[in-house]
């Protein structure tokens, strides 16, 4: 029952979603044959490249970037717990063991940037 009740929430949203991306098409296009719909939609700005090697240099690069974010996040959230861990010695342990691994990840990380950068200019 509650499946049903999601997937028809679900569908009831992507109708009323698909409906105004309706009526936005219709209103941006008012006519005029196939070949100036063809013009208008050539002019739209899709925020892409067009080129597949471009575009997966942004994807990749992207994705060490969040990583590399990552990494310096845990790296606070192990000093965090330094710090509140006081004087406990196991907190200490956990915290620096944490730090290790993420400036490991972090060079490894760099690492995975360089041999991107260099396979995608090579080919």
């Amino acid at each position: 029952m509650r499946f049903t009740s999601l997937f028809l929430i679900l569908a009831a949203l992507f109708a009323f979603g698909a409906s105004t991306e309706l009526v936005q098409a219709n209103s941006f296009y008012d006519g005029g044959g196939l070949q100036d719909g063809l013009n208008k939609a050539q002019q739209i700005d899709t925020g892409g490249t067009g080129d597949a090697r471009e575009t997966l240099r942004n994807i990749l690069f992207g994705i060490i970037s969040f990583m590399g974010v990552i990494a310096v996040l845990v790296i606070v959230i192990a000093g965090i717990i330094l710090i509140i861990g006081g004087g406990d010695e196991q907190q200490r342990q956990k915290a620096t063991k944490m730090v290790i691994y993420a400036i490991i990840g972090l060079l490894i990380i760099i690492l995975a940037g360089a041999i991107v950068r260099t396979t995608l200019n090579i080919f």
